[in-house]
């Protein structure tokens, strides 16, 4: 299936999230690093690439790809809550990442989760 592109990585984006929703997973990963190349699209499309990179067990490449993600938007707590999440998988200090992301937005839901202040 080839796709007719603008100056935009969104339709790559969006192809990899309806290739996940599939578990067409490899499929997924390519479209998703296509869409990395268009700086509006670059963080989602990293976060993206390093929650499929934790479903694989590769999380040494899953906390590069959320540093990617927060190169592009420091502030996307969803991928700071994943590399507090990496970090722990790999056993590295994870702490002061989510104590800081905590210190900034309290009420984040699922960076109190990960700190252990919220039940499922």
């Amino acid at each position: 299936m080839r796709l007719l592109l603008g100056t935009t990585g969104e339709a790559h984006y969006y192809l990899g999230l309806t290739r996940r929703f599939q578990g067409r997973l490899t499929e997924a990963y390519a479209a998703f690093y296509k869409s990395t190349w268009n700086y509006e699209w670059r963080a989602a499309a990293y976060y993206e690439l390093a929650m499929l990179d934790c479903r694989n067990g590769d999380f040494a490449q899953a906390l590069e790809h959320c540093e990617s993600a927060l190169d592009t938007n420091c502030q996307n707590n969803k991928a700071q809550v994943l590399k507090t999440l990496v970090l722990k998988k790999l056993g590295q200090n994870y702490r002061s990442v989510l104590s800081d992301l905590l210190q900034m937005d309290p009420l984040d839901h699922w960076a109190r989760y990960a700190a252990g202040d919220v039940e499922d």
